[in-house]
């Protein structure tokens, strides 16, 4: 489990994971109940590329996989209401979904924690989004295991 605002800050990508690519936001970390009543932490991180395309990450932290599994179906469930289209992508943490418009989305869930990663603006590329995505995902689960956290977007 992510438990304090340290290890989620770890977790999110900051300039060495993300070469080339300038801070927007760099990592944020918040109580995570105004979001999910039983998530602890919310943290998020942005950059932005030189031709104004957006990379977003977001994540929150729960107790056990049992809530993070509980509030991913929540968030699956508000995609299929509201009708997004799905991206055709390969399972990203413990499982995942793409989603458009505004945009495109991957939705995941990496042990005890659920995280979103976004592109947007002029260059919306899905392997873009999957690259980040499997990093972010790899990021989380180092934290999780103790490791050192060295994943970065065009490396590790």
């Amino acid at each position: 489990m992510l438990e304090t605002g340290a290890k989620v800050k770890q977790a999110l990508p900051d300039i060495q994971a993300m070469p080339g690519w300038r801070p927007k936001v760099s990592a944020d970390v918040h109580p995570g109940e105004s979001v999910a009543e039983q998530a602890k932490l919310r943290g998020n991180a942005k950059f932005t590329s030189t031709d104004d395309t957006y990379v977003s990450f977001e994540m929150l932290t729960f107790t056990s996989k049992q809530e993070a599994g509980a509030h991913l179906k929540d968030v699956f469930g508000e995609i299929d209401r509201k009708k997004r289209p799905r991206l055709e992508m390969p399972t990203i943490g413990n499982e995942s979904q793409a989603y458009q418009p505004g945009g495109i989305t991957v939705t995941m869930r990496v042990g005890t924690v659920v995280a979103d990663v976004s592109v947007e603006g002029k260059a919306i590329d899905p392997k873009l989004l999957q690259e980040a995505a499997v990093m972010f995902a790899k990021r989380i689960q180092q934290v999780q295991s103790g490791d050192t956290v060295n994943a970065s977007l065009y490396g590790n």
